[in-house]
């Protein structure tokens, strides 16, 4: 809700807070009746008064990347991640393994991410725990995709 008092932001959690966050974002506009501040020469801004009641549609809001095929750096995925929080989605399905590739690090079978397989492209299992945490903060979870070799 948007009243003359302030903003108030009501949720069931702390991912469906930034998800209200990003869409108070959203609505912020210059606010051009006031002069810019004569030091800064930036506009303040508005929010007109409105109250939003909002849920999701689906349950699974997500993207589907599949670096198996072709690596994706893991800070171009994580640019991915923070574009899909922006926009309130909250999946990501990471597509990792086929026979065109094995893009996590195994201890058990190394020779899956050795040159001839992956063309020693991978990710490490620090990396990958890293991602997770990294969407977790963001309100999206990451569900890989591991298909077992032939």
């Amino acid at each position: 809700t948007v009243g003359k008092s302030g903003v108030k932001i009501r949720c069931s959690s702390s991912s469906a807070v930034m998800r209200a966050l990003s869409s108070l974002l959203q609505i912020i506009i210059p606010d051009v009746s006031e002069p810019s501040s004569s030091r800064s020469g930036i506009p303040g801004f508005v929010v007109a008064g409105l109250e939003i009641i909002d849920e999701p549609r689906y349950k699974w809001r997500g993207l589907m990347l599949d670096p198996c095929r072709h690596f994706i750096p893991m800070e171009v995925i994580k640019r991915v991640v923070n574009a899909c929080a922006v926009v309130r989605m909250n999946t990501i399905h990471l597509h990792l393994s086929d026979d065109q590739g094995f893009r996590f690090e195994s201890s058990k079978f190394p020779a899956l991410t050795g040159r001839n397989a992956s063309d020693n492209k991978f990710y490490t299992r620090d990396e990958l725990k890293r991602l997770v945490s990294y969407a977790k903060d963001r309100g999206i979870r990451i569900v890989p995709e591991i298909n077992k070799p032939r």
